[in-house]
């Protein structure tokens, strides 16, 4: 059967993000926050990152910000558990405005190594996983997954004291908002801003209502790869994403979501460990 130009490239998409957002599912997780410890309610998502030998749990700063008001947990695949977020949490600072200024909006927890076995069998992402983000963004693909608050919330049985997670996955093309960019005071030379609308297309090709981004902050940007080349839709060629960013923001009224750049994050890590002599 040949399939038309159209059906077969939805399809590919339709393929890799379903297998790259597989591959990240261990390092994306979700954050659930309580008010009494006992109760969780879904906030973010956060990631699993490993770097010089370091892990850490690296979300949005605007989520760890919570901690004023809420303890914060980061939840594990099936088999592990709900860990702690306690001790040194850096964040980047937020500016006289309040966090809802701050353009880089990114926190990270090294984990203790008696919460990294709480979590379970999860997956730290390494330098091997990162995007260098030198290519064009033209014609490339990118994935935004994460943990959406409002397909979460039913997941929480407080009763049993059980949580299901339910991931959520968007794939689409990274614009070029200078509109938006100087709205937010940046060059965008740190940042993406990743088509989201509120109306988008299913594997099939279907008009549907897309889901609330709401929770997504902290979660993965994951470059995909380039779908106008021939050789993306080989048979038997593998799927492959690299970690490009964080989501970190939603902006409606441009129909985009705010990443900024896993590079910025790892300088910004790396640079908290020298200053504290790690």
């Amino acid at each position: 059967m040949i399939e038309m130009l159209d059906e077969a490239v939805r399809h590919r998409i339709s393929e890799c993000t379903e297998e790259v957002a597989k591959d990240f599912r261990l390092s994306v997780r979700p954050i659930y926050g309580s008010d009494d410890g006992i109760l969780t309610t879904p906030i973010g998502s956060c990631l699993l990152l490993i770097v010089d030998e370091v892990k850490y749990v690296a979300t949005a700063a605007h989520i760890v910000d919570e901690i004023t008001t809420h303890s914060l947990h980061v939840a594990g695949p099936v088999g592990g558990q709900l860990v702690q977020i306690v001790g040194e949490i850096n964040s980047t600072r937020a500016p006289p405005g309040g966090r809802r200024k701050d353009r880089w909006d990114f926190a990270f927890w090294p984990i203790p190594p008696e919460a990294d076995a709480a979590l379970g069998t999860v997956r730290y992402l390494d330098a091997n996983d990162a995007s260098h983000n030198r290519v064009p963004t033209a014609n490339r693909l990118y994935l935004a997954m994460g943990y959406p608050v409002s397909r979460n919330k039913k997941g929480v049985n407080k009763a049993l004291r059980k949580i299901k997670t339910v991931v959520r996955k968007y794939s689409g093309k990274v614009l070029q908002l200078p509109a938006l960019a100087a709205e937010l005071g940046i060059s965008g030379d740190d940042h993406f801003f990743l088509q989201f609308e509120k109306r988008s297309q299913d594997a099939s090709g279907a008009r549907v209502t897309t889901f609330n981004p709401v929770g997504l902050s902290g979660g993965a940007f994951v470059d995909l790869g380039n779908f106008a080349s021939p050789g993306m839709y080989d048979a038997q060629r593998p799927c492959h994403g690299s970690l490009a960013g964080m989501l970190i923001e939603h902006h409606k009224k441009h129909g985009a979501i705010v990443a900024v750049k896993i590079q910025a994050i790892l300088r910004g890590i790396r640079s908290t460990a020298q200053r504290n002599g790690q």
